[in-house]
């Protein structure tokens, strides 16, 4: 299968538009929505977040015992997460790029993630990670480490932005997750009708929402190879997006809103959801669920996006050339 079809990393970049969006017509009613209503409603949301912040929890897991992830790692140099993953973020989205469909989502950004690791066993290592960068400089901070407490800071001034290597809902849940084909943005992918779109306008139920779906299809089998459905009670918001077997149907990757949050009018944010690839043997899966208000477009400044080293860290200043401990006031 050509890779124009892989579900691909999906970064978007976003400006803000004034006001609530215009909710299509006909969600459940007379007369079904076309596929340009569908496009337009879609594009809106797309463009409709400047920045976001939010409290959430990460669990990655699968279908193996806690035994069975320790002999898996034997001969790696990974560690096993156990629970899930405490987590914040704050983030400015960042102006789309036409040139470059894989720039980065955030312009700036400021995470915050915890969590407790294992090697072994009997020694858990709890462990603190926060990230940010205000547009010129990032700042990293560790707290954590075995048996000895550990503190390690780092200034930087990176070329580009940087990816945050934290995992997020923006990234993996929002609508700017999918990529229908080559790298297109959902809604560019069903206004230039690259492939056979078809909008399946009986309902289905997913999960607790009922949604009519757009399917993409593979020409030479016209079958869908991927699909997306829309929640008709949630001015059409996505809340799934599945990768299928052309000949057999079957879903092979699948990311699915458990629950949303409108977060303006008529403007919805997956409140949790999970993530799962069905040819995995190990049946590992991704699993958010926001643990507070999600705040969008609050107009933040650089300010916003700092974090301060603690008494006792060491810091390696790439952009000074030296290394300090941060020492008590």
């Amino acid at each position: 299968m050509s890779c124009k079809y892989n579900f691909c990393s999906c970064i978007i970049g976003l400006f803000l538009i004034m006001g609530p969006l215009p909710r299509a017509t006909a969600a459940t009613g007379e007369q079904p929505i076309t596929i340009e209503q569908l496009t337009d409603t879609i594009e809106q949301m797309e463009s409709a977040i400047a920045d976001i912040s939010l409290e959430y929890e990460w669990l990655t897991d699968s279908t193996m015992t806690l035994g069975e992830k320790f002999e898996f790692i034997a001969d790696k140099n990974w560690s096993i997460i156990v629970g899930p993953r405490t987590c914040k973020m704050v983030c400015s989205l960042a102006l789309p790029d036409p040139n470059d469909p894989d720039a980065p989502l955030f312009d700036r950004f400021l995470f915050e993630k915890s969590d407790i690791s294992m090697r072994d066993p009997n020694k858990p290592v709890h462990n603190l990670i926060k990230r940010c960068f205000n547009g010129q400089i990032r700042k990293d901070l560790y707290i954590g480490g075995s048996p000895h407490t550990v503190r390690d800071g780092r200034i930087s001034k990176p070329d580009g932005v940087p990816h945050s290597w934290i995992p997020n809902p923006v990234e993996y849940f929002s609508i700017l997750r999918c990529r229908a084909i080559e790298k297109m943005p959902l809604s560019e992918a069903l206004r230039k009708v690259i492939v056979p779109v078809r909008i399946n306008h009986a309902l289905k139920k997913v999960g607790d929402f009922n949604t009519i779906g757009a399917e993409f299809i593979d020409e030479s089998t016209n079958n869908p190879f991927k699909q997306v459905c829309f929640s008709v009670d949630h001015d059409f918001t996505p809340v799934k997006f599945e990768d299928l077997n052309v000949y057999t149907g079957e879903p092979t990757f699948t990311v699915k809103i458990t629950s949303l949050q409108e977060v303006a009018p008529g403007l919805w944010f997956p409140k949790s959801g999970l993530i799962k690839d069905h040819r995995d043997p190990h049946k590992w899966a991704n699993l958010y669920q926001a643990t507070g208000p999600i705040i969008v477009n609050q107009g933040l400044t650089n300010e916003d996006f700092d974090i301060d080293f603690p008494v006792g860290t060491k810091v390696s200043d790439k952009i000074q050339g030296r290394e300090y401990v941060v020492k008590q006031k």
